[in-house]
């Protein structure tokens, strides 16, 4: 049996879809996401989060080391001695739209305190 290579057609909207992207959004991208979660600037574009991704490879933004403000880092300290790090994380994500873990939460406490 002789077996030859298929060639696939080149349908309309087979392959990549049309990736063009407005100056402004790809303005909002470069502003907001290298320091908000990537749920919420999906949100923000009306992206799902796998385009966002690659948008964010094709535009060649990253994620920045900071990624905390200050009014989370305040109600982290300010909520350490009444809730445990999960109802943090859990208050984070409904007050800042900020998607944490618990193990997010301690570090960014000990981070705070001068622990690590």
């Amino acid at each position: 049996m002789i077996m030859t290579k298929i060639k696939k057609e080149n349908k309309p909207g087979a392959g990549r879809p049309n990736t063009e992207w407005p100056k402004e959004k790809i303005a909002l991208l470069k502003k907001i996401y290298p320091t908000k979660s990537n749920d919420v600037v999906a949100a923000e574009l009306n992206i799902t989060v796998s385009a966002l991704r690659n948008a964010a490879i094709r535009f060649k933004v990253k994620k920045s080391n900071r990624y905390w403000d200050k009014a989370e880092e305040k109600f982290i300290t300010d909520n350490w001695e009444v809730l445990s790090p999960i109802e943090i994380a859990d208050a984070l994500k409904k007050k800042f739209m900020l998607v944490k873990t618990k193990w997010a939460v301690i570090n960014k406490y000990r981070e705070l305190k001068g622990l690590r």
